[in-house]
């Protein structure tokens, strides 16, 4: 069968792995796999494994003892899984793997693949990069914090050597994604009259519909754009502009998936690079000052198109690691600074408490987001910094120090580090600890107790008077019994769930 003609098309990254996590813990299941032949039965093995793990879930045949196991972060056996697979026949294709649970695998490594991190065909040995081994190094599947410095210095390399025309997607759209949204904004930035905003998020579907890598000629675009509709142009008006750019729809698009859905997504990755800040209250886009340096090493060395003839030839480019990307891209941790304490206020004041604690239900209800800065922050994260602000409201003469990578605009970037509590408050001669998380039933000891009991030691080392809560969706009596007996052995660790962490911090 011959590869479809390419074509012009609005950048797409939404694919059934949505978020860094998921990704990771996916590329996780396929390391065991590194070195071996890929056929069509390993392509259903790895698929069987997902399910065992409940990475990915399939509709039919799930019973309440499955569903239960999932809940639990335990592991289907093998009776499960194979129920499941022979249940759920995947009607799907993609090209190069066979009908069903080959193309299956294909749909949910693929992102893996163009950003460089695990190289694989039928016939062929999979392959991790150098890259790839160190996104899954030293980690766990379900692993909230991982190291957050990696997880942004790794998608920093990959969206620099990103490149929309390549040969596993074949778009005629010839651009370095990222790069060219650095050089936009620095060509806006240019204009006293009409850049000094940034770029506005409704601006952000011209970039994904774009052509070229000429920041210049888009930036002017956008600027006559604004002097024709300013900041306020309705949807239908970028909608089309989008359409006038792209030359025509190559399929029906839904306005809403062009002018929301995929310049959310395409944002909620571009932040993962740490390169991204968001201005008045999400209205605006802008370059992360901490990180003008990394910016303006990109836009030097890597604003040059490159051309590909194999699907081999660009995963061997786009997996070569960068040194100083992996060394310098990163953005700073929330300090204890006055300035840092302020920024905490000001997101405080612009959600308004009684937002904030609508906000935390909502993740606790498993319910999303509809704000604008809120819902470009996956779930996990997005706990941390509501949690956080939560505590500056109710403390607000205590120092409260959220310890996730953030950027100049105070926002959150990524976790904590694993060496560190996700929340520290300081209240006269105490120190508090907080560890949010989001994941429910018995997981929450496999997953969150052994670092509680850890991080109290270690603040101990500077802090006389230290204790630690535990906040969750909700909590397991697992939890509690474990609470229970290591409160017995000198530990100061209590539990609340987000619904009572709300009601009093």
């Amino acid at each position: 069968m011959s590869k479809r003609e390419s074509q012009y098309k609005p950048l797409l990254l939404t694919t059934t792995i949505r978020n860094p996590e998921r990704l990771r813990n996916f590329l996780l299941v396929l390391k065991a796999f590194d070195g071996k032949i890929l056929t069509n039965a390993v392509c259903e093995i790895v698929e069987g494994e997902l399910i065992r793990r409940g990475l990915y879930i399939p509709t039919r045949g799930v019973t309440a003892e499955i569903k239960e196991k999932w809940y639990n972060l335990d592991l289907l056996n093998d009776a499960e899984v194979s129920s499941l697979i022979e249940l759920n026949p995947q009607q799907h294709k993609e090209a190069g793997f066979d009908y069903g649970w080959p193309s299956r695998f294909d749909t949910h490594y693929k992102l893996g693949m163009w950003f460089g991190f695990v190289y694989y065909e039928i016939g062929e040995k999979v392959e991790f990069s150098e890259l790839g081994n160190l996104y899954v190094q030293q980690t766990e599947i379900n692993d909230e914090s991982f190291f957050a410095n990696d997880e942004q210095q790794i998608f920093l390399n990959a969206f620099a050597r990103y490149h929309r025309r390549n040969p596993f997607q074949r778009v005629l759209n010839h651009n370095r994604p990222l790069i060219l949204l650095l050089g936009v904004l620095e060509e806006l930035a240019k204009d006293s009259d009409w850049g000094s905003v940034g770029l506005a998020r409704h601006e952000l579907p011209f970039l994904i519909v774009w052509k070229n890598n000429d920041a210049k000629e888009l930036a002017n675009f956008i600027v006559e754009f604004r002097k024709k509709w300013a900041y306020t142009p309705s949807s239908e008006v970028v909608f089309d502009t989008c359409e006038q750019i792209q030359g025509g729809w190559n399929k029906a698009e839904k306005m809403s998936t062009i002018t929301k859905d995929l310049p959310d997504e395409v944002l909620r990755k571009f932040r993962l690079t740490g390169l991204i800040s968001i201005r008045g209250g999400g209205r605006f886009i802008s370059l992360n000052s901490d990180l003008k340096s990394i910016s303006d090493y990109l836009l030097k060395n890597y604003t040059e198109l490159k051309t590909f003839a194999t699907e081999r030839e660009y995963f061997d480019y786009v997996a070569v690691i960068d040194p100083f990307l992996i060394q310098e891209g990163v953005a700073k941790t929330q300090s204890t600074s006055d300035e840092d304490q302020a920024a905490l206020q000001s997101w405080v004041e612009y959600f308004g408490v009684e937002n904030i604690k609508k906000e935390l239900m909502n993740l606790s209800k498993g319910s999303s987001s509809k704000d604008d800065v809120l819902r470009i922050t996956p779930e996990p994260l997005r706990l941390e910094f509501l949690s956080a602000l939560l505590l500056k409201h109710t403390y607000e003469h205590s120092r409260v120090v959220a310890n996730y990578k953030r950027g100049d605009d105070g926002l959150p970037i990524s976790h904590a580090p694993g060496n560190n509590a996700d929340i520290e408050l300081y209240e006269g001669s105490s120190l508090h600890l907080y560890e949010v998380t989001l994941i429910k039933g018995a997981a929450q000891v496999k997953a969150e107790m052994a670092p509680i009991t850890r991080h109290q030691d270690d603040y101990k080392r500077g802090h006389s008077d230290v204790d630690t809560i535990f906040v969750a969706p909700n909590i397991h009596i697992d939890t509690v019994r474990w609470v229970e007996y290591w409160n017995d052995k000198g530990f100061k660790i209590s539990n609340k769930s987000i619904e009572e962490f709300v009601a009093a911090p």
